[in-house]
């Protein structure tokens, strides 16, 4: 009854079902409390699977207060609001074969009691509340064959002891508080298809004892800091499909061996201190390969302009990988989705195969030297998910993609004109918008507002007019708003409805008037706020001791006038105050302690910041993923 569509409670006739053995009432849509249900259960159950019926709840230790639970083999709740401590009873269920409570609150620690379990084969306490450590007797449980931690807080190290889990495939501990070294034992896992250990903390040079698993499939050690070379050797790994070295801190040269690994489809080197000259050649035996990372390396890769390659890839990330052209036989790339050339020395025009490649759907040709135009819009695909072609030499107008992007980055540019007034109409998706530091002139349309913008920066352009209402009033989503160094003038607008969400707001370097509206102060997630160098003018409120997030907060080089409110003095988490260039009067709290820098406030004088490095980072969800982007910069204060 898997499946079904099932809605509300459990129905009582199953209780007579007096000879049932196998209930598998799964992702249906079924709401109870377990404990009382099971207690209505009769008979010799010995399979139960509730999983994915997210309104099931109750407290886990029902399992094991009846004889009925005893006979279970396979306990199947992940996905459900069950909760509590894990009862001991259940490493007391010989019997037992699977135990999967993943996506559950349930907590507790694993115990040594889990050896006894020789006839467990699966365990899964995934994206739980598990913390402690791995016993040792692990190593007992010589049927186990899946072992999946990862999201817990299990930590310690890995104990020698898995080297006798002599029957153990599937080895999955990520993002838990594992450290330390792989113990060699692993080695004599010879059953090993899939070990992921990655953003963890393991350390160490590249464990060489995972060479012994020949039968391993995957390999995911990603975000840890494991050193030295990639072992020339890594090509015993004959099985392997998936290989994830990601983030690490290894150097050396990228081994010739790796095109030994005919099965390789997944190759993901990227974020390390891998250096030399390397050609893409190498790769040729690789006919299956599908996604390929190397950005970000000390590497120089080379790629012959008349190669073209046995396999047909989805990803191809090189960025900083001191390129000084678009390589030429992406054009045969047709099923190509994700493209990162980001950092590297191109300068050229985009060519025009690159816009119409079918599949590319993430492109990232950021920080090089390209010159030229967008096409126009009718050549331009119509979706777009990523588009980043952030600091280059791109002029002309604004050609926008037709719809779809969730990120879209033309800051940096040479771009000029104004911006299209439809532009809404293209960013429907749009979370983070930034056409920053162009030539771009015109007031800012009404339409930029779209449901879901987190990011708009607008900043460093010749922009005039007043600042829409709309960007104010209705743009619900917005964390950070960069509007700074333009030629906006007029009022700062009163209503600001859309202000508890925001974080950042820089609007500093134009031509302001009037008063801070008191609407600002419902701005209780501001962490950066830059009125700097416009016409603003009155006293400081005193409304601004509400905003206890704030970091920062520029208001140099306006008309204020009178004393320093004593509630700036009382915000618990300010470092960067400055108020110099103004009218005001009094002297400088002596209590500002917690400050990085501070500006004279009450000289009218040449007293600058320098050298204070900040980072504005925001995290945004999409399709199901945290991405966050950050940035490392100087205030421009001066």
């Amino acid at each position: 009854m898997s499946d079904c569509g099932l809605g509300g409670q459990i129905p009582n006739s199953l209780f007579n079902l007096t000879s049932l053995l196998h209930l598998d009432l799964s992702y249906n849509y079924l709401s109870a409390h377990i404990p009382a249900w099971f207690e209505n259960v009769t008979g010799r159950l010995l399979s139960l699977d509730l999983s994915w019926n997210q309104n099931l709840g109750g407290d886990i230790s029902f399992i094991g207060q009846r004889k009925s639970s005893l006979s279970l083999t396979r306990i199947v709740l992940s996905g459900t609001a069950i909760k509590g401590r894990i009862p001991s009873a259940i490493w007391n269920i010989s019997c037992l074969e699977h135990l999967r409570l993943s996506d559950t609150r349930i907590e507790g620690e694993i115990p040594a009691s889990i050896g006894n379990l020789s006839s467990l084969q699966s365990l899964d306490l995934s994206d739980t509340r598990i913390e402690g450590g791995i016993p040792s007797a692990i190593g007992n449980a010589l049927s186990l064959e899946s072992l999946h931690l990862s999201y817990t807080g299990i930590e310690g190290e890995i104990p020698s002891a898995i080297g006798n889990a002599l029957s153990l495939e599937r080895l999955h501990l990520s993002y838990t508080g594992i450290e330390g070294e792989i113990p060699s034992a692993i080695g004599n896992v010879s059953s090993l298809k899939s070990l992921y250990l990655y953003d963890i903390s393991i350390e160490g040079e590249f464990p060489v004892s995972i060479l012994n698993l020949s039968k391993l499939v995957e390999l995911d050690l990603s975000y840890n800091m494991i050193t030295g070379v990639i072992p020339a050797s890594l090509d015993s790994l004959s099985s392997l499909v998936s290989l994830d070295l990601n983030a690490n801190e290894l150097n050396g040269t990228i081994p010739s061996t790796i095109s030994n690994l005919v099965n390789l489809r997944s190759l993901l080197l990227h974020s390390n201190s891998l250096s030399g000259l390397i050609s893409l050649s190498v790769f040729d035996n690789l006919t299956s390969l599908d996604r390929l990372y190397l950005s970000y390396n000390q590497l120089t890769v080379n790629i012959d302009s008349t190669w073209i390659p046995q396999f047909k890839l989805s990803d191809l990330a090189l960025g900083s990988c001191n390129l000084d052209r678009i390589p030429s036989f992406l054009v045969t790339q047709y099923g190509l989705e994700y493209l990162d050339l980001s950092a590297n020395s191109i300068q050229t025009n985009i060519p025009s195969w690159i816009w119409s490649l079918p599949s590319l759907s993430n492109l990232n040709l950021s920080c090089n030297q390209l010159t030229g135009s967008l096409p126009s819009r009718q050549t331009l695909p119509m979706y777009f998910d990523y588009l980043d072609l952030h600091n280059n030499s791109l002029e002309g107008s604004l050609h926008l993609p037709l719809a779809g992007a969730y990120l879209l980055d033309l800051s940096m540019n040479q771009f000029n004109g104004s911006i299209p007034s439809h532009i809404g109409a293209y960013l429907e998706n749009a979370m983070f918008l930034s056409l920053s530091r162009n030539n771009l002139s015109g007031a800012i349309p009404d339409s930029i507002c779209t449901p879901y913008l987190q990011v708009l920066d607008l900043s460093k352009n010749t922009l005039s007019s007043v600042i829409p209402l709309h960007l104010t009033r209705n743009c619900s989503s917005l964390s950070v708003l960069g509007l700074a160094e333009n030629h906006l003038e007029g009022k700062l607008p009163a209503e600001w409805g859309n202000i508890t969400k925001i974080h950042t707001l820089k609007l500093n370097g134009n031509h302001l008037r009037g008063v801070i509206p008191s609407s600002i102060s419902e701005g209780r997630s501001l962490q950066v706020l830059d009125l700097g160098n416009n016409d603003l003018e009155g006293t400081l409120p005193q409304w601004i001791g509400k905003l206890s997030q704030l970091h920062v907060l520029v208001l140099r080089s306006n008309h204020f006038h009178g004393s320093i409110p004593r509630q700036v003095i009382g915000l618990p988490n300010l470092q960067i105050l400055d108020l110099s260039g103004n009218h005001l009067s009094g002297a400088i709290p002596s209590n500002l302690t917690n400050l990085l820098a501070i500006v004279n406030a009450s000289q009218n004088n040449s007293n600058h910041l320098e050298d204070v490095r900040y980072t504005n980072k925001i995290t945004i969800s999409w399709k199901g993923w945290d991405v966050e982007f950050m940035k490392d910069g100087q205030w421009d204060l001066d």
